[in-house]
């Protein structure tokens, strides 16, 4: 399921089909998610601090954190995100993908979504200045 705010639905019908990830983002994805302490974080990102309580974050807000990319096309982004949400969802849990556009710069981000962490994602997603949407 997909929701997304106006601005992010009409990004969306206007965009241009992208043939094939850019090479950054195919090695992201090529290196894939891993599950450490609890956490799922994409491999390639993960840095020296392995464990959400060391940055002072709940695990949702570690993975948000952790898992962000920045990206300069959205068709790029949006490609990259629905290729997240297809291996997540062979993790057997839920999670959330967002994208985000604010004219210049797309960011993808995701996390688990667990019922005893808040997502600091407003459920108004129109109240957000830039395009956004929500893949889970």
């Amino acid at each position: 399921m997909t929701v997304c705010n106006r601005k992010m639905a009409g990004l969306l019908a206007n965009r241009t089909k992208t043939a094939a990830l850019n090479k950054h983002l195919a090695g992201i994805l090529r290196k894939g998610i891993v599950e450490k302490n609890g956490c799922f974080l994409l491999r390639s990102l993960i840095g020296t601090s392995t464990t959400f309580s060391q940055s002072g974050l709940d695990r949702t807000g570690y993975e948000n954190f952790i898992n962000h990319v920045h990206i300069s096309s959205i068709s790029q982004a949006w490609q990259f995100a629905n290729k997240i949400a297809s291996r997540l969802k062979r993790k057997g849990s839920k999670f959330s993908v967002t994208v985000s556009f604010d004219g210049k710069e797309a960011t993808v981000r995701f996390h688990k979504n667990r019922s005893t962490e808040s997502a600091a994602l407003n459920s108004d997603l129109e109240s957000y200045r830039e395009a956004i949407a929500v893949i889970q």
